[in-house]
């Protein structure tokens, strides 16, 4: 991916709030070229996303290692793709609704079960022109 591609495809990152971005867990040091957010704080920032006309194009949970502050795929995650003649509204509109679904059933999930605050979400987020490997 050329670096305008990079830098546009992570700009929606940029723009969030200093109270979130302080909150979230940097994954680099595991390889992983994203942040991820408590579940609680993902539903927040989808909120500033669709203020923005970001889309999300899908999003990957991740568990705390119980020994130590290594993070680990649940290799629980979802997509959404924008259809053939989708309007880019309707489609960042959709993006946004099908996020706040998939976290939401998590969040409400792991509160039934009791299961501490030990849940990640990376989101894959983009403005809705974006393909991967175009350089949009």
């Amino acid at each position: 991916m050329d670096e305008s591609a990079r830098a546009a495809r992570h700009a929606w990152y940029d723009a969030l709030p200093a109270s979130l971005k302080e909150r979230e867990v940097d994954l680099s040091p595991q390889r992983i070229n994203y942040q991820a957010f408590r579940l609680a704080d993902a539903l927040e920032v989808l909120g500033h996303l669709r203020g923005q006309r970001w889309a999300i194009y899908g999003g990957d949970f991740y568990r705390q290692a119980a020994s130590g502050p290594r993070w680990i795929p649940t290799h629980d995650s979802w997509y959404v793709e924008r259809e053939a003649n989708e309007a880019g509204s309707l489609f960042v509109s959709r993006s946004l609704d099908v996020a706040r679904s998939e976290i939401t059933e998590r969040l409400v999930r792991n509160r039934q079960r009791g299961s501490r605050d030990n849940e990640r979400v990376v989101l894959v987020a983009a403005a809705p022109g974006w393909r991967s490997g175009s350089g949009r």
